[in-house]
């Protein structure tokens, strides 16, 4: 199978590796779409130490289940999943993170917990499933923040999580939103999507 591997800033390389073969709890996901975080961007320039050489990155994904191990009993070959990026912690050590410290998505196959599946919606296409990881980070920080009905709303960044930040406010009834950014072309995509006023 195909893996991009990371050496080191600015270095990355396709190479050809053995598909994984799945543990016990373990489930092998044909990735049919992932994207490129922020933070996959950034551990790519060298900007952060969060990408170590030799490490697949990729968490943001969508794929269809092509293998199970022996202990798995919530999936099954062919099922259509999203994917969470956090592998189950004991709170001991680092926590797994799937394109951080593991092998991650940009790949043919991901091998991941079971617990980390979350089926695919009917009629959602893999390339919109993709971005439910950064979508929940956008609806966590909305959920987390008092706004009153019609309230105004402030995003900083119109960049992946700004956007769906502003989407999110507007579904949780926020009255006028503002976003800042120092990009013409992402303040015009959030006009696009409903930006009431656009700061640079």
């Amino acid at each position: 199978m195909r893996v991009l591997v990371y050496h080191g800033p600015w270095e990355m390389t396709l190479e050809q590796t053995d598909e994984p073969r799945p543990g016990p709890d373990q489930v092998l996901v044909a990735v049919k779409s992932v994207g490129i975080c922020g933070s996959d961007v950034h551990g790519y320039t060298g900007s952060t130490g969060r990408r170590s050489p030799g490490v697949v990155m990729g968490h943001e994904l969508s794929g269809v289940v092509a293998a199970v191990g022996a202990n798995v009993a919530g999936a099954a070959a062919e099922d259509e999943v999203v994917v969470s990026p956090l592998f189950p912690y004991d709170g001991k050590g680092v926590r797994e993170v799937l394109g951080v410290n593991t092998a991650g998505a940009y790949a043919d196959y991901v091998l991941v917990h079971e617990s980390m599946l979350i089926p695919k919606p009917e009629g959602l296409s893999f390339r919109h499933a993709a971005m439910a990881e950064p979508l929940s980070i956008a609806m966590h920080a909305v959920s987390r923040t008092p706004i009153p009905l019609m309230g105004n709303v402030l995003v900083v960044g119109a960049g992946t999580i700004g956007l769906l930040t502003l989407l999110s406010a507007r579904l949780k009834g926020a009255g006028t939103i503002f976003v800042t950014d120092m990009s013409e072309h992402r303040l015009a995509l959030a006009r696009d999507l409903g930006a009431d006023v656009t700061i640079n």
